[in-house]
């Protein structure tokens, strides 16, 4: 025994002892009743995943693609919570007529949510990153969720996670006392910019690097301003303007030189390392284009030594890394 009874009858759990819970309700569900449901409102993009899906189902059956989650609502209303891209498959194999391949009835686990706050985070124990859905089926989750949708194959499919999670860095939606990446918060601080890039159709030349780059600069001096706008379009057209030894060059300009000859980076990365360095050039030459000044030489901020907390005498800091200093979030 692992429990003991006092005088008033409460009951008291030896240390030891295992967590009581209560398993979910498991129903056979008929599939057009599952198919019915509206998918969890977060529920990522599935026409990226779909044909690939498709493809598994067709090779073979097995009893694992009947187990679907669904969430209600203390109204009694449900939703699918997990199996949306096996139900967007099957309801094309019924288009197609193709009903062989479609299972009568699905093992559905029922789980009960109490909001919509509470759903979201079971969607995403479903949706962990040691699943199949990674960072781009989490934002484009998002997206849906947030009611957004994009034209630029890059930003609509999610593929953006790295410009966000380091664009976002010491913001509210992103403070270093965050124990993970809430997606969430940070898209939905960086939807304005976003938009704004999406219309400018950025093309392949912007990298994780430039589009991070694009986005800070776009919510420090907004998303309407004249001057960022043609700058971003000129990157955007690989438009280059006079250079000279002497005088130098304009700020895109030198942006889109690096990114050609590769002079100063020669990777251009997106780890710890590699991407502050990269976002104070970028983020130093955006600049001198909005003060219409011109970019003569590119010195490097200072750097501490390993295991010094002093910097260079008279070196500056990295622009990246104090972005947000002045900023209010």
């Amino acid at each position: 025994m692992n429990t003991q009874k006092i005088k008033n009858k409460i009951e008291i759990v030896a240390p030891n002892s295992y967590r009581h819970v209560q398993i979910p309700k498991i129903e056979k569900m008929p599939i057009d009743e599952f198919m019915a449901l509206p998918p969890v409102f977060c529920q990522r993009q599935t026409d990226y995943r779909a044909p690939k899906i498709k493809k598994l189902l067709k090779k073979r059956f097995f009893p694992s693609h009947l187990d679907v989650a669904v969430f209600e609502y203390p109204c009694g209303a449900r939703v699918k919570g997990n199996g949306n891209t096996r139900d967007v498959c099957w309801k094309e194999f019924k288009e197609d007529g193709d009903y062989h391949i479609i299972p009568s009835h699905v093992k559905a686990t029922i789980y009960q949510v109490s909001n919509d706050d509470e759903a979201r985070d079971l969607y995403y124990t479903f949706d962990s990153d040691d699943s199949v859905e990674k960072a781009p089926d989490k934002i484009t989750g998002v997206y849906r969720a947030l009611g957004l949708s994009f034209n630029t194959a890059k930003i609509a499919k999610g593929n953006i996670g790295k410009s966000l999670q380091y664009c976002s860095d010491g913001r509210d939606s992103n403070s270093t006392s965050s124990r993970s990446l809430d997606w969430f918060e940070v898209i939905k601080d960086f939807k304005d910019e976003l938009t704004t890039l999406d219309k400018l159709r950025p093309k392949k030349h912007f990298d994780a690097n430039i589009i991070c780059a694009a986005l800070m600069m776009l919510k420090r001096h907004g998303t309407t301003n004249p001057r960022l706008i043609k700058g971003l379009k000129q990157l955007n057209d690989k438009r280059k303007g006079a250079q000279d030894p002497k005088d130098g060059t304009d700020g895109i300009t030198k942006i889109l030189e690096e990114w050609d000859v590769n002079k100063i980076f020669e990777h251009k990365g997106t780890d710890g390392i590699s991407m502050p360095r990269q976002q104070d050039f970028l983020i130093c030459c955006f600049e001198k284009w909005m003060a219409d000044e011109k970019v003569i030489i590119y010195r490097r901020p200072s750097e501490c030594k390993p295991g010094s907390a002093q910097r260079g005498k008279g070196r500056r800091k990295n622009a990246y890394e104090t972005f947000w200093d002045n900023e209010e979030n």
